[in-house]
């Protein structure tokens, strides 16, 4: 029965080091040796191992993207998932300042040009947030 058992250990320990599988302590979200931590800008992302800052993002779909990167040592594109993630955090301001411009306002074509601003950060965000889902769960 205890060889099952260490049988069983040595699998999973095996597995989790190929496919790292996330997990949340506290308030913190760990993924391999990368350890993600809510911040008031954003999220930062700490390399456990050799206790080193590895970046920090706006967006929990950033985070969990560059970490997903960063602990399968795919580390050149990092860089590429850093600026979707600048992207996204440009979309989501744009539309933080759409809206306010679109309650403050009452003329109409002003009206119709915030609300097409709008909706157009709001997808440029959305397909954004969907390329950074791929490579989370791919």
């Amino acid at each position: 029965m205890t060889n099952l058992s260490e049988e069983l250990t040595t699998l999973l320990d095996n597995c989790t080091i190929k496919y790292p599988l996330p997990y949340k302590k506290g308030s913190s979200i760990f993924i391999g040796k990368i350890v993600i931590r809510k911040t008031k800008s954003g999220y930062l992302l700490y390399d456990v191992q050799n206790k080193e800052q590895v970046c920090t993002t706006f967006s929990k779909y950033g985070a969990l993207a560059i970490a997903k990167q960063f602990t399968n040592s795919k580390n050149s594109h990092v860089d590429k998932l850093q600026e979707l993630d600048r992207a996204y955090q440009k979309h989501k301001d744009d539309e933080r300042v759409y809206n306010y411009n679109l309650s403050r306002t009452g003329d109409s074509f002003k009206k119709d040009l915030y609300t097409t601003r709008l909706e157009t950060s709001e997808d440029n965000r959305y397909q954004i947030m969907r390329q950074l889902e791929e490579v989370i769960f791919n």
